[in-house]
């Protein structure tokens, strides 16, 4: 990870090459402040440490490499556990990395045992496991917001998948998609965000329809970004100009957002009845359409 640092210094500007780091390694601490403040208001701030997207990124890019040289099933699940487990270790080993490796490692083993597990079990697995082997990490705010944020996107992606029409182009299913996503997550984190942040991204659900699809690339790019400085100097710097031009982007987009006035609140921290009330309402919409628990929840949410 040092080394890919020291890449990134070497061939992008200070605070670009801080925003890389982020990107690609989880590792933000570089950053500007007002760089910072920009990428919080406008909802990002989860793009720029290690998350499980980063591994599955990691795992999908080592799946590619396995079938272009010809592996068979089992060498391929064994590239995405390797593929994801070297990233997971490269960031750092975070509860989120680790809780993304986890789901990936129960899903390759029900692939290969044969049997179908749907994310939701591959998630309670991993949570689990997590628990048990890294208790503090399992109960830190990455942690819980890492599970939370997961169980939160299973949850609406089901439900837009059943929503959305098939006749739409891919493209605004995708939007639609990412923008459910964000939502749901918004949702789903806001007592810990306004725990942890004191803040709200009103805009965030809207950015990210932008952003959640450019950090892939430029996920990937860094990672070429670093080989090309170690073993193709003469390709590195237009490789890095590439890259320069995609964080410029993604500069742009945090700054024109955050910009707005109504892009993000300052809040409180809410306390234990608040927090109660707020997953109760929640709990009642998941349970739906079972309306006698639904109403109890939403009851018991209305009395608190």
């Amino acid at each position: 990870r040092l080394d890919a640092e020291a890449a990134f210094r070497r061939r992008l500007p200070p605070a670009r090459a801080a925003l890389l780091a982020g990107l690609a390694l989880g590792d933000a601490g570089a950053l500007p402040s007002e760089l910072r403040a920009a990428v919080r208001d406008a909802g990002a701030t989860h793009l720029l440490v290690a998350s499980g997207s980063n591994v599955g990124f990691a795992a999908a890019a080592s799946v590619g490499l396995a079938l272009a040289f010809g592996a068979g099933p089992e060498l391929v699940a064994g590239a995405a556990l390797l593929g994801a487990g070297f990233y997971t270790l490269m960031a750092g080993g975070d509860p989120p990395c680790a809780r993304a490796w986890l789901m990936l490692a129960a899903a390759v083993l029900a692939r290969l045992l044969g049997r179908l597990t749907p994310a939701s079990a591959c998630l309670t697995a991993a949570a689990a496991a997590l628990l048990l082997l890294d208790p503090a990490g399992a109960l830190s705010p990455s942690g819980m917001m890492s599970v939370a944020a997961c169980a939160a996107v299973l949850a609406a992606s089901a439900r837009v998948e059943r929503v959305l029409p098939e006749r739409w182009p891919f493209l605004v299913r995708g939007a639609a998609g990412v923008l459910a996503a964000g939502l749901a997550v918004a949702v789903a984190l806001a007592p810990l965000w306004a725990e942890v942040f004191g803040r709200f991204s009103l805009i965030g659900p809207l950015t990210n329809i932008v952003l959640v699809p450019l950090s892939g690339p430029l996920l990937a790019g860094g990672f070429l970004l670093w080989g090309a400085d170690a073993w193709l100097p003469a390709v590195a710097p237009a490789a890095g100009a590439g890259v320069e031009w995609g964080l410029r982007v993604f500069e742009r987009v945090c700054f024109h957002a955050a910009a707005l006035p109504w892009a993000s609140v300052e809040v409180r921290p809410w306390s234990g009845l608040e927090t109660a009330a707020w997953a109760s309402a929640l709990a009642a919409l998941l349970v739906l359409p079972r309306r006698a628990a639904s109403a109890g929840l939403f009851l018991f949410a209305s009395a608190c």
